[in-house]
């Protein structure tokens, strides 16, 4: 399946105020470790149809209503994707002429699909949270230094 990292419309109020409530009422279930069924409101009664939801969606869908309800937008996409230079710049949060320079610098593992670059998800998200360590490692040591120096600060 390809990855698409489309930006999804900004949840509405309306959106927020049913996550919120949705949310809670997993997050019940969760904790009393029940099974989830999930039926369709307002169906006629023979026409009803019940879903069960396995343990490991139940989680993920507890996360995006907690994040629509927090009013922000979500998208999933499968950890095994291949995404395209502009989609990894993007989730980086960088320029694609940047992404391009960690790529040929080996930085950053890609492949070649044709003669495009391919970036898989989860090699994208290692490296991002490697470099939020080593920059979160930085700053605590830059906060220590500056206690050193003034211990005021």
């Amino acid at each position: 399946m390809p990855a698409t990292l489309a930006v999804p419309a900004e949840p509405t109020a309306l959106d927020r105020e049913q996550a919120k409530a949705a949310s809670g009422g997993f997050r019940r279930v969760i904790s009393h470790g029940r099974r989830v069924r999930i039926q369709e409101v307002n169906a006629p009664a023979k026409e009803t149809a019940t879903i069960e939801i396995p343990a490991i969606a139940v989680d993920l869908i507890q996360r995006v209503l907690q994040e629509l309800a927090r009013g922000r937008a979500v998208a999933i996409v499968p950890y095994e994707s291949r995404l395209t230079t502009q989609q990894a710049a993007d989730v980086l949060g960088v320029s694609r002429p940047y992404l391009i320079k960690l790529l040929n610098s080996r930085e950053l593992p890609h492949e070649l699909v044709g003669s495009h670059r391919r970036i898989r998800l989860r090699d994208l998200m290692e490296y991002k949270a490697k470099q939020e360590k080593q920059s979160q490692t930085l700053l605590d040591e830059m906060a220590s230094e500056s206690q050193e120096i003034d211990p005021e600060y």
